[in-house]
């Protein structure tokens, strides 16, 4: 499990940010959509420094998450595009 709003013994590394209503609605098909970065901090993340969060709404149908789980920031950022555009939202 992993608690996003309560780290363990980590702390979040940058704040979480709201997508642009006009980005979101076309690229996820969501009403919502937020990112963030926090440290890797449960079972859930075991391994792992960082867990990149993507979170996504959309009105009638529910959630969805990408976790995007690395050890290295120097490494690993900028993410593969291909890896934010794995779900969406059927319109």
């Amino acid at each position: 499990m992993l608690n996003i709003n309560q780290p363990k013994d980590g702390e979040l590394i940058g704040r979480f940010s709201m997508f642009p209503p006009e980005g979101v609605k076309p690229e996820y098909g969501a009403d919502y959509g937020m990112s963030g970065l926090i440290e890797g901090n449960s079972g859930f993340s075991k391994g792992y420094k960082y867990v990149h969060v993507i979170g996504l709404w959309k009105k009638g149908v529910g959630f969805a998450y990408i976790f995007i789980l690395f050890n290295d920031l120097q490494k690993s950022i900028p993410f593969p595009m291909d890896l934010f555009y794995c779900i969406a939202f059927q319109n």
